[in-house]
């Protein structure tokens, strides 16, 4: 399952310790690379962001005739699904479907720089096992590079926006808590994003990701490359569920746990 907004129990990028835990070196290389990684990744929802946003409005209602689903790569289901929707929708899927060209290659190289993430892990800069760092980490590499970049139809589908985008508004928030963590504590609006945007974005990431995957998979001739692509999407959505309802007892750890009792009233580890 690629990585999302976990906790400090499986989040690559969590300090260690507080600032004042490790040698300073390593704290400042911490708050570099989170800081350097929150920019990236806000450049990124930034593009995206505009290339969804400027989509164009029909002027009529023959542009069916001309729309550029009948010419992609996409299967016939998805395509049937994705002309079947109301034409104020039309031009923002086409736009979907045209994100990887635009922020593509950016998201492939940002996400792979994470690898150093897994070296934090080994070094124990972060609390996380490595192990667990690694298959985060490479879920989403595996997703990039063994997917994305090979198969026209994942490159094509409206949904890599959409996983895109989760990705890094996550990313964003994630990275900028560490930063703020480690430099002295976080504003409780960051605080409250941190625990709280995973409502939203684990869904819609994580059901993109695993139908970026389906669509890539022939309905016959499956070789040793279709049946590992299976097999992700098979354990991609119940990966989601058993993050999504980790992340839910880390809320309620963080936040509260319905009896009043928050961060900002007991000191926690």
């Amino acid at each position: 399952m690629a990585r999302r907004n976990e906790t400090t129990a499986g989040d690559p990028s969590a300090p260690a310790k507080k600032a004042s835990g490790n040698h300073p070196v390593v704290t400042v290389y911490l708050i570099v690379y989170n800081l350097l990684s929150s920019i990236a990744w806000g450049h990124i929802l930034f593009r995206l962001s505009v290339h969804m946003l400027t989509a164009p409005v029909p002027s009529s209602t023959s542009y069916f005739a001309s729309i550029k689903f009948y010419k992609s790569p996409l299967p016939s289901v998805l395509l049937a699904v994705l002309n079947s929707l109301a034409p104020s929708l039309v031009p923002y899927a086409e736009r979907a479907s045209g994100a990887f060209a635009v922020i593509g290659a950016e998201t492939k190289w940002v996400q792979s720089v994470a690898v150093l993430e897994i070296v934090h892990a080994a070094l124990g800069f972060v609390r996380s096992p490595t192990g667990m760092t690694a298959a985060q980490v490479s879920g989403r590499l595996v997703l990039l590079w063994g997917v994305a970049d090979r198969f026209a139809t994942a490159r094509a589908n409206p949904l890599y926006a959409s996983m895109v985008f989760a990705w890094s508004l996550t990313e964003v928030i994630r990275y900028l808590f560490y930063v703020s963590s480690l430099a002295a504590s976080p504003p409780y609006a960051l605080l409250w994003a941190r625990y709280t945007t995973f409502y939203a974005l684990y869904p819609i990431g994580g059901v993109s990701e695993a139908l970026i995957v389906f669509f890539t998979l022939p309905w016959k001739n499956w070789g040793l490359s279709e049946w590992v692509r299976g097999a992700l999407f098979l354990v991609w959505l119940p990966g989601l569920y058993v993050l999504y309802t980790h992340m839910l007892g880390q809320r309620r750890r963080v936040l509260g746990d319905g009896k009043g009792k928050t961060l900002g009233s007991k000191k926690t580890r």
